[in-house]
């Protein structure tokens, strides 16, 4: 390590502004994460209590569970189709779809039976893999024992005749643009280097038209002098590519973010880029690079919008809260005695709590869902029938 961050990571951005000049924020971003010698993503698993940071998915198979009962419903939906392919991409170590395949096998069987699930993560390629027994793993062909499969992107997925797409916290951590309203229109923020100085930033055009084509179309208008934002044009390509996989089905997105009416008002002025490191929150990205995660908050506008452009129709949009509380989450909490043993049953507890807690994960985090085929059914899918937010999406 150095005061910097991760040689390899620090190697390779010095070298690119060497030899081109300061580089975009989101060039930035794609090499502190995802760069394979040292990025932040590609060197460890930074999840849980022992990581940088707890996600949904450490609660386990409480919110697997929860989740398999909106599958089902999707599945339902679509008609009961001989093969439903649950895509989780962002993977990691797989224990969300892995969770939903156990959950599915002792509620749903002949929900289980038409199940296969894809787990998609670009770091299989590099050795990490998750935690499966011989009946989960497969090939991924027609057989019997095809019931899991990995893949390092959706482009090797082939079509899904129908299923669901699911991410959890993956939009938040693709790469972002960052830009400055300026009394002569918009700026883009760029990388530099100095010896002696570090990583620093600088100003200049916009690298792409597509920064104020972006902004124009969820409305976000010019932005004052001063005020900063990101932009997540990675985002919206994200969205069309999980589109284009999918023939008829669902895509399930959760993340904290906001509608763009709010992630561009004056309360954000200064943008939401956040770092994360040992479970601690800094706005600098430019020290500890590649050991501390960066993200930005989801534009859930922008990702309805993008994806209604791939042929996706928002199914509804509410906060985790609503959402679990819909599927019956409270139905997972278990009752707790005094014998020994009973430290799962408060841990699985804590976990649904944690998982609904106002001004925490419960109403941070936002669930989307987009729909594409003959998929509709007469009313909401049952995960937003307590509150359905999509009219604040203004789309």
């Amino acid at each position: 390590m150095t005061d910097l961050g991760r040689p390899g990571v620090v190697a390779e951005l010095r070298r690119r502004i060497g030899r081109g000049g300061p580089v975009t924020f989101a060039e930035f971003m794609e090499v502190a994460l995802y760069w394979p010698d040292g990025g932040y993503y590609m060197a460890g698993e930074p999840w849980g209590r022992g990581g940088d940071y707890v996600t949904s998915l450490d609660a386990g198979e409480v919110f697997a569970a929860a989740v398999t009962v909106q599958l089902f419903e999707m599945w339902r939906r679509l008609g009961s189709p001989g093969r439903f392919t649950l895509v989780e991409a962002g993977a990691g170590r797989g224990r969300f779809g892995l969770g939903v395949a156990r959950c599915a096998e002792s509620r749903y069987r002949d929900f289980h039976d038409a199940l296969h699930v894809r787990l998609v993560d670009r770091r299989y390629g590099g050795g990490l893999g998750p935690e499966m027994d011989g009946a989960q793993a497969g090939d991924g062909g027609e057989g019997p024992g095809a019931k899991v499969s990995l893949h390092e992107g959706l482009d090797g997925l082939g079509t899904v005749e129908a299923g669901c797409l699911i991410s959890n916290e993956l939009v938040d951590a693709l790469p972002v643009h960052r830009v400055v309203g300026s009394e002569d229109g918009l700026r883009e923020i760029y990388v530099d280097y100095r010896q002696g100085r570090g990583f620093f930033e600088v100003a200049g055009p916009p690298s792409t038209p597509e920064l104020a084509d972006f902004l124009s179309t969820v409305g976000a208008g010019a932005l004052p002098p001063g005020w900063r934002a990101e932009v997540g044009l990675e985002a919206a390509r994200w969205i069309g590519g999980a589109a284009a996989v999918l023939e008829r089905g669902y895509v399930l997105t959760v993340d904290y973010g906001f509608p763009a009416a709010e992630l561009y008002g004056p309360a954000r002025r200064g943008g939401t880029l956040r770092c994360h490191h040992r479970h601690r929150v800094c706005d600098d990205p430019y020290v500890r690079v590649g050991e501390q995660d960066i993200t930005a908050h989801v534009d859930f506008t922008a990702l309805s919008l993008y994806g209604r452009r791939a042929g996706l129709e928002v199914e509804g949009f509410t906060t985790q809260h609503y959402f679990l509380l819909a599927l019956g989450i409270l139905e997972e909490l278990e009752e707790v005695g005094g014998g020994p043993g009973e430290i799962e049953k408060i841990r699985r507890n804590q976990a649904v709590k944690g998982l609904l807690m106002p001004g925490g994960m419960g109403s941070v985090f936002k669930v989307l869902v987009q729909r594409k085929g003959g998929a509709a059914g007469k009313g909401p899918l049952r995960g937003f029938s307590m509150r359905d937010m999509s009219s604040a999406l203004h789309l």
